[in-house]
C-alpha cells in the first residue's frame, strides 16, 4: 500500500495535480490531500503533473506488506521570477515528489 500526501501549500493551491502511475493517470490530488492506494507487489514509475509544470518520475518497488509513504509540493512560491526559473530553465520540473518512509507489516 502507498499513502500519497500532498503538502499544503499557498503556491498552486488551486491546481489540483494528475498522478500518473506506470505513465497512467490514476487520479487527482488537491492541496492538502491524503490518498491510500493499495498496489499488488512490483516495479512502479510515479509522476504528478500540476498546471504548467511536473516532476521527475519516481521510481520504486513494493514488496508484500509494506506501507510506502511518498510526498509531493510544489517548489516554487507565487513569485513570478521563481515560477519563471522552474519554468523556463528546469524544464518545467517544479513539482517535489519523494518517499518519507518505508514500513514493512
Amino acid at each position: 500500500m502507498i499513502k500519497l500526501k500532498r503538502r499544503d501549500c499557498v503556491a498552486d493551491k488551486g491546481c489540483p495535480y494528475n498522478v500518473y502511475l506506470n505513465d497512467k493517470k490514476i487520479c487527482q490530488i488537491k492541496n492538502g490531500e491524503e490518498l491510500g492506494m493499495d498496489l499488488k507487489p512490483g516495479d512502479y514509475v510515479m509522476q504528478i503533473k500540476g498546471g504548467n509544470f511536473i516532476s521527475e518520475k519516481l521510481k520504486f518497488t513494493i514488496y508484500g506488506e509494506q506501507l510506502t509513504s511518498i510526498i509531493c509540493y510544489p517548489l516554487y512560491s507565487e513569485n513570478k521570477g521563481t515560477k519563471f526559473f522552474y519554468k523556463a530553465l528546469c524544464n518545467k520540473v517544479g513539482i517535489e515528489l519523494k518517499i518519507e518512509d518505508d514500513f514493512y507489516l
